[in-house]
């Protein structure tokens, strides 16, 4: 997949490097990263205004995006660039993922409701299984949304599960479908 990662210029140096322990993930497992500010050397200048031509800057991320078949963004430094980015990438219909560090959420993204949008928060020692996780619940047009009917004590179940594990309770339920998938054929 061709993937558009970015994170606030005025990150500091410990996301900095996590970020780029994610994105040598991605790569790793087989993606292409189509905007990367993170292997220039002027990342810390990218705010100066002599650094880049505005226009440029603007049309360079709005064509890279438009490429992208999925959008993730490290938002645990608040931004308002970032958080224009995330609108921008929903209203290209692109898929969304938000990352942020253990005390740095941003309450007002938690507030984004859309298929193609998902938060998570992730460490130096859990990004690995949050990128897994996160591309594994990417929503594409040829999905099928299916709603279901749980009882009380289910849903409360899944709730308590879902906030221990910090997974989505339907990447938890496709999961069991996956697993009992294995080896079967229907």
């Amino acid at each position: 997949m061709n993937i558009y990662l970015n994170l606030s210029g005025r990150s500091d140096k410990k996301q900095i490097n996590l970020v780029t322990k994610v994105q040598s993930y991605l790569q790793d497992i087989g993606h292409k990263i189509v905007l990367d500010y993170l292997s220039k050397e002027n990342f810390e200048d990218f705010y100066k205004p002599t650094s880049f031509h505005i226009k440029h800057v603007y049309d360079q991320a709005d064509s890279l995006m438009k490429k992208s078949d999925v959008v993730i963004l490290e938002t645990s430094t608040p931004s308002i660039t970032i958080g224009f980015q995330i609108l921008h990438a929903l209203k290209h219909e692109k898929n969304v993922i938000c990352l942020y560090t253990k005390g740095n959420r941003q309450l007002f993204i938690e507030g984004i409701d859309d298929e193609r949008f998902q938060l998570w928060e992730y460490s130096e020692k859990n990004y690995k299984k949050v990128i897994d996780l996160a591309l594994d619940n990417l929503f594409f047009e040829n999905d099928v949304r299916y709603n279901m009917m749980l009882s009380k004590k289910m849903n409360l179940y899944l709730n308590k599960l879902s906030k221990k594990t910090k997974t989505p309770k339907a990447v938890y339920i496709r999961g069991l479908i996956k697993e009992d998938m294995k080896g079967k054929d229907l």
